[in-house]
């Protein structure tokens, strides 16, 4: 039998694969009493457009944590989820962005391969504001998501995700197309390359001292 999950009526978009089943039905007829709706009628609210001292604010507190990473003998890679000032402001001080997590590599520490800095940040931005969906927030990394973590950034419904360095052999972005892929129920903007220097340069230096036994 199935068991439906049914959105709140005052939702208007899509929350994932079961959503859709609650809308449409499991034959996509759609269940009694509900209306059909296509993705283009159920559009997500438009993700922050933060100006470049904004830009640089958030990549800044990111690389603070991929420095703590580097300490601490981790790939240094860190992250931040911030959420923006409610508009209409157009003029905002950066400083007063709300700053929900900072997290940065600890896959050694914790002997966990699925400990990266922007699943730890997700984690504990979804449990400051006490919600899985993170709509409205902002995620700086100082590289580019791997595939895991761009497929968490999806099923967080993060709409705006900034990060420094490219990878390009495994970014979820560049090189699988994760975070913009036309076949899930969540695509996220994407802005590339801020502090991209600094952010390759921790990158590379902390590899060459390993290579030299630093």
């Amino acid at each position: 039998m199935w068991k439906w999950t049914f959105v709140k009526p005052s939702e208007t978009v899509y929350d994932g694969d079961m959503d859709m089943i609650a809308q449409n039905g499991p034959s996509g007829n759609g269940p009694i009493g509900k209306k059909n709706f296509s993705r283009a009628e159920c559009p997500r609210p438009a993700p922050p457009v933060l100006s470049e001292e904004e830009l640089a604010h958030g990549m800044a507190l990111a690389l603070e944590e991929a420095r703590l990473a580097a300490s601490e003998g981790e790939v240094p890679a860190g992250c931040v989820i911030l959420m923006p000032p409610p508009p209409p402001a157009t003029i905002r001080n950066p400083t007063l962005f709300r700053v929900l997590s900072r997290a940065h590599n600890r896959t050694e520490g914790l002997g966990d391969p699925t400990a990266h800095a922007e699943v730890q940040a997700i984690s504990q931005a979804a449990a400051t504001l006490g919600d899985w969906r993170l709509d409205g927030t902002v995620l700086f990394v100082t590289k580019e998501p791997c595939p895991m973590c761009a497929g968490a950034i999806v099923l967080a419904r993060i709409p705006l995700v900034v990060y420094g360095m490219a990878d390009p052999r495994r970014g979820g972005v560049s090189v699988f197309n994760i975070l913009n892929h036309p076949g899930l129920n969540h695509r996220a903007e994407v802005r590339a390359g801020v502090m991209e220097e600094p952010c390759r340069e921790l990158f590379l230096s902390f590899f060459r001292d390993a290579r030299n036994g630093k």
